[in-house]
């Protein structure tokens, strides 16, 4: 659950209101050492945001590495960093926050689905870096 103590930030040209994805400032940060430290960091490369089915919520969230967005995928740019996100799965993602602490790692604050899962793994996204 996104805690407050680090600012919520929109993609580049959408407004911070929008339904869209947001990424905590600590998730930003996070993410683009991690892409710079796989030599990642390149005009096409990005993380991949999304949904897929399992946990005892019946969806989890999938973190990871991509090279390159796909055909139909949406990208949103935070900064240096690009987020690749499939139509179906900004969806449900719309509104939800990413965002990252040592304790925990990355979490989604997701309004689509308020009453969070026994097992944890429905709403934490598992990175893996």
């Amino acid at each position: 659950m996104h805690s407050g103590n680090s600012r919520a930030v929109a993609p580049t040209g959408v407004s911070a209101r929008a339904k869209t994805i947001h990424i905590s400032e600590r998730a930003l940060s996070r993410l683009s050492s991690a892409l710079e430290q796989d030599k990642l960091a390149n005009i096409q490369a990005g993380m991949r945001l999304e949904l897929s089915g399992g946990g005892c919520a019946g969806l989890t969230y999938e973190l990871r590495f991509e090279k390159q967005p796909g055909q139909r995928d949406r990208v949103l740019q935070f900064g240096d960093l690009r987020l690749f996100v499939a139509p179906k799965s900004l969806i449900y993602l719309a509104g939800s926050i990413l965002d990252w602490e040592e304790s925990r790692g990355f979490s989604v604050a997701d309004p689509n689905w308020p009453n969070p899962c026994g097992c944890g793994l429905s709403f934490t996204a598992k990175p893996a870096f």
